[in-house]
């Protein structure tokens, strides 16, 4: 494992790009916990995060995005426009939405607030395939050292700060027709996302 300490430079920026294009993995800090990154279009790094955290293979896994104008690039995915509201609201920040595609899935989506997270989405090319640096199971990784603890065969870890929240973010679902679900509580409240209704 390769470490590499803040501020991220170009030639920084370039290393963890060649790693995630050639399907390696990249352990990052968000606001919310540590988390473990891939390129969305590699599956052997995808397959990787699944093997290295035992995960279920069946169970989806967020994809991260390096700001808002990202969601409108994603072909055939339904953005209502309480989802857009919601977008403009809370993002960057600390909640994943789950939004439907045309032709069927899901996809669970999120725009960290954490300058770090943001420019390793931006340069694998706005988004990143992630989820918590932990064992399933296991409490999540609020700091590198645990990350590292966690998950010691990643390729890359950014040194940064302990998580600013320290909790997994809020997941809420946004249906085709506009309705808002709840499916896992967070930092964000359920009554702050009823209020992008009005």
């Amino acid at each position: 494992m390769k470490k590499l300490l803040p501020p991220l430079t170009n030639s920084m920026l370039e290393e963890l790009t060649d790693c995630l294009c050639s399907g390696g993995t990249v352990l990052f800090p968000t606001e919310t916990v540590y988390g473990i990154a891939a390129h969305p279009q590699k599956l052997d790094g995808i397959k990787r995060i699944i093997e290295l955290k035992s995960r279920d293979p069946n169970k989806p896994m967020q994809l991260l995005l390096a700001n808002v104008e990202q969601l409108e690039k994603l072909s055939g995915l339904i953005v209502p426009p309480l989802a857009k509201a919601i977008a403009q609201r809370f993002w960057p920040g600390a909640l994943t939405m789950v939004l439907h595609y045309e032709n069927g899935g899901t996809e669970g989506l999120r725009v960290p607030d954490s300058e770090i997270a943001q420019q390793l989405c931006a340069a694998a090319g706005g988004a990143l395939r992630t989820t918590s640096a932990n064992i399933s199971g296991e409490a999540p990784a609020l700091n590198v050292a645990a990350a590292i603890a966690s998950i010691p065969e990643a390729d890359y870890a950014i040194l940064g700060e302990i998580a600013a929240i320290g909790v997994a973010s809020t997941v809420c679902e946004i249906t085709p027709s506009g309705e808002l679900k709840i499916l896992r509580p967070g930092p964000i409240t359920e009554k702050e996302l009823y209020e992008c209704y009005k």
